[in-house]
């Protein structure tokens, strides 16, 4: 599932500018968007107050106005306040004014290993973000934007059993658990090894 560019929902035509403050967690967004769901901008607004409330406008967010590119994967509001959107061309942070995109650079071996981004979820240190590519899954601390990559190898009976990487989730028990093309895989992290669950074969 994709979206062509991004609609953000706002009650003002605006975002709030400056810095914010990561200690009490102050969003660089206005607090209209405060109050939105982070798992899904639109959860928690009902479409007849949309509809029948002229205060509420969307803003279109394009590659014009800098998105790194049209086709979005994946997107969601962390509890900063900031915007991310996964395309395919790189993960997108977007504070209201201004996008911040992380891509791989073959020079660089702390940034992201794959440009096109398929999943995502914020982890609960809120420090975190796990990035699903088409060529494994990355953890980006959000601190010093250094990423570290997990990828498939042939013959690895402890690492994932496919690099594409469909949807990232973690339980309630605080396992993480990695839904790829060939089978579903949970993680150990202190160990950092993988255990795959997939069907027998013709399944």
């Amino acid at each position: 599932m994709f979206l062509i560019g991004v609609f953000i929902l706002g009650a003002c035509s605006r975002y709030q500018t400056g810095s914010y403050d990561a200690v009490d967690n102050a969003s660089p967004i206005d607090a209209d968007l405060q109050s939105v769901n982070s798992d899904s901008l639109l959860d928690n607004i009902d479409p007849a107050t949309i509809l029948h409330n002229p205060s509420f406008k969307f803003e279109r967010l394009t590659v014009a106005g800098a998105v790194s590119q049209s086709v979005i994967h994946s997107g969601f509001q962390d509890v900063f306040g900031f915007l991310w959107f996964g395309t395919n061309d790189g993960l997108n942070r977007y504070d209201g004014n201004e996008y911040t995109i992380f891509r791989n650079s073959p020079e660089d071996p702390y940034s992201l290993n794959n440009n096109n981004i398929l999943s995502m979820l914020e982890d609960r240190d809120s420090k975190t973000i796990w990035v699903g590519t088409e060529h494994g899954i990355n953890r980006l601390d959000m601190v010093t934007g250094r990423a570290k990559a997990y990828t498939h190898q042939s013959g690895d009976l402890a690492g994932l059993s496919n690099n594409v990487i469909n949807v990232i989730y973690r339980d309630r028990a605080g396992q993480l658990w990695i839904g790829t093309e060939a089978g579903l895989n949970s993680f150990d992290e202190m160990e950092e090894v993988f255990r795959v669950y997939s069907s027998p074969p013709g399944n």
